[in-house]
């Protein structure tokens, strides 16, 4: 009895020497996916991950020899990094900025690098303007603008390229809207639709990036920004006249022919532009404007950008145009029966931004209910938060309009005290309330409703 105790003592311990055995063979292979029962996917994704930090640690190795002073060194780092292919581009981009110095040896052959990767590194550099690093996206305009200098970005990509370019004008990165705007006008006139569509984009300033890039393009821009006035958009118009402004004389024979334009707003717009741009070519088609135009407010411009021409800024004795006036005197032309004046008057006070802040709240009380509209939509457009609470005051009774009006402009200030009265509208009786509502709550926060 005793031996067969022994026995079977013995036969448990050799079993587990044997199991010992097994895992100590089986421990690199445990190692490698982590542990034994680990899903296929997670040992996969540490393998991945383990293989990235591989790839990154031989990338930056070949880096720091591109500022060797030992030339034989640099072409084998060179032709390694060529060797690893396009994927690497994201880190050679993060590393520019860690050279030594601008204009460094170092920065050149990363730059030289990527340029003899050829055409297939296009699409990477693409796919980098969505990348969450904020200098790879830099990194990748800078590249895309230096082999668009040197015509090597291959043929027919210039319009989907700009076009994804145009993207970033809202980034979050004033760094990189600024790199956008440089970038664009190297697109010439791949670049103008996308830009143009962006003068209306009022995030994070996008429209003003693009107004800077468009009339860098200058004159081939200069017909397309003048239809885009035609909107009834007041941002658009306000950074379509900045940028044909700042454009200067070579805008002028596009400013005359929009003289003649069938919409008023645009016809002003053209007006002064040319009284800025002083360009005495203009002085026969404003002369035939300030006395033949069917809108006193064309006329009125027209007066006024002749007087800037002829006479180096002094205005005609007693023009009385709409930029003249006051905020107040403003708020109240926004109820004229003139199309024309009430787009005028609006986008003026745009162009004050928050100096027109206060007229526009004293207008949400004006006996006009046109005024009252107007005003609530510019202060929207403004986005001060001193109007939240004199918006709310109309939201929940009065003309479905303004009440709607008053929800749209609290949607774009994007302040949140505002979600209960947007949550009661949402349930309103009024079809126009309810979608506004809903509307203002999804740009206040997207989550709102579900």
């Amino acid at each position: 009895m005793q031996a067969t105790r022994y026995n079977s003592a013995i036969r448990k311990t050799a079993a587990m020497l044997t199991c010992a055995a097994a895992l100590v063979c089986w421990k690199p292979k445990i190692d490698r996916i982590g542990n034994v029962g680990m899903p296929a996917a997670a040992a996969a994704q540490k393998q991945s991950a383990q293989d990235e930090a591989g790839i990154k640690k031989r990338v930056d190795a070949l880096i720091i020899q591109l500022d060797s002073t030992d030339g034989v060194k640099i072409l084998r780092a060179q032709h390694a990094l060529e060797a690893m292919g396009p994927s690497i581009i994201p880190l050679l981009l993060k590393a520019m900025p860690t050279a030594k110095s601008n204009g460094s040896e170092q920065q050149a052959q990363i730059i030289l690098t990527i340029i003899q990767l050829g055409e297939p590194a296009i699409p990477e550099l693409r796919k980098c303007l969505k990348h969450a690093d904020v200098i790879v996206r830099i990194g990748a305009l800078a590249m895309l603008n230096s082999l668009k200098a040197v015509n090597r970005l291959g043929s027919g990509a210039d319009e989907g390229i700009a076009l994804e370019i145009s993207g970033l004008l809202a980034d979050n990165d004033e760094r990189v809207q600024n790199a956008a705007s440089e970038t664009l006008p190297k697109f010439g006139q791949a670049a103008i639709a996308p830009l143009v569509r962006e003068l209306g984009n009022t995030r994070n300033k996008a429209n003003a990036f693009a107004g800077a890039a468009l009339s860098e393009i200058g004159a081939p821009a200069a017909p397309y920004i003048i239809t885009a006035m035609e909107k009834d958009d007041i941002p658009t118009r306000i950074m379509a006249e900045a940028a044909l402004m700042k454009m200067g004389k070579a805008a002028v024979p596009a400013l005359i022919k929009g003289l003649g334009n069938k919409v008023a707003v645009v016809r002003i717009g053209c007006a002064t532009a040319l009284g800025g741009a002083k360009d005495e070519r203009a002085l026969p088609a404003l002369a035939r404007a300030a006395k033949e135009d069917e809108s006193e407010v064309v006329r009125t411009a027209s007066s006024e950008a002749i007087a800037l021409i002829r006479k180096g800024g002094a205005k005609p004795p007693g023009a009385k145009g709409v930029d003249s006036l006051k905020p107040s005197k403003l708020v109240e032309a926004m109820g004229s029966d003139d199309a024309a004046t009430r787009r005028a008057a609006t986008s003026a006070l745009m162009k004050m931004d928050k100096a027109a802040v206060p007229a526009l709240l004293a207008g949400l009380n004006n006996r006009n209910l046109e005024v009252q509209i107007a005003s609530a939509d510019a202060l929207g457009r403004i986005g001060d938060e001193k109007a939240v609470k004199p918006l709310l005051r109309l939201v929940p009774k009065g003309d479905h309009r303004l009440r709607a009006a008053a929800i749209e402009a609290l949607g774009n200030i994007g302040d949140r005290s505002a979600m209960p009265a947007l949550i009661k509208a949402a349930n309103d009786k009024d079809d126009l309330v309810q979608k506004t509502a809903i509307a203002a709550m999804l740009r206040i926060d997207p989550n709102s409703i579900h």
